[in-house]
């Protein structure tokens, strides 16, 4: 079953939210004795300044991004070397087959250039099996095993760097969903501090009932 997508309740920037958590931690100290009577108690406390350190620690959206496109730069590097290694073993097999032969056209290698990774990736594996078939053949065009065998590790380095690309955004994407759920439980403890709070304050202090009041919120829960 496909999870739900994660949305964030509150309309604040990570840095406000922290900065809000902090805020939290220093008034529930100063009330302590007035929000006991909401059941507002040090495990509260805790639970807030835990999880705000624990946001404060989280690596950075950047960073993930950052791994990303170091991945798929190796990726992209690694396909074109890929392709400068095929193009060479594909003018032998013209000069030793003939363009339009069955044997040259059994590489499968039109349109290379437009193929995505996965028809790529395949590609690569074909030729190395056809060329390998095929050197004996064009062996006195320069094709030799060493040629097939490097293309080989490259297809292999190529295969690689997919999956490491694909790792690398997922967890880019894992990483921002459980970096809104941490906020998301950070900011419902304050909200719920807080609505105790000016509940308690609004009638006896205003100056303190301001202390309370969240600005940039979701309409509710201000």
């Amino acid at each position: 079953m496909r999870k739900s997508e994660v949305k964030p309740v509150f309309n604040m920037s990570y840095g406000a939210l922290m900065q809000l958590g902090d805020f939290a931690v220093i008034l529930i100290t100063r009330d302590a004795a007035e929000l006991a009577t909401y059941g507002i108690d040090a495990a509260t406390k805790t639970f807030i300044s835990t999880t705000t350190e624990a946001l404060k620690d989280f690596p950075s959206d950047e960073e993930y991004e950052g791994h990303a496109m170091v991945t798929t730069e190796t990726k992209n590097k690694t396909a074109d070397d890929l392709k400068v290694v095929v193009r060479s073993i594909m003018v032998r097999a013209k000069n030793g087959f003939g363009e339009n032969s069955g044997k040259y056209r059994r590489f499968g290698t039109i349109g290379m250039n437009e193929m995505n990774d996965n028809d790529l990736l395949k590609l690569g594996k074909r030729v190395v099996r056809v060329a390998t078939i095929m050197q004996p053949a064009l062996a006195d065009k320069g094709l030799t095993v060493a040629i097939i065998a490097d293309l080989n590790v490259i297809v292999t380095q190529f295969d690689t760097s997919i999956g490491a690309q694909d790792d690398a955004i997922r967890e880019r994407e894992i990483a921002t969903e459980d970096r809104i759920e941490l906020g998301n439980l950070l900011y419902k403890k304050i909200v719920e501090v807080f609505d105790s709070a000016k509940d308690y304050w609004v009638t006896r202090e205003e100056a303190k009932y301001n202390d309370y009041i969240i600005y940039n919120i979701p309409s509710g829960a201000g």
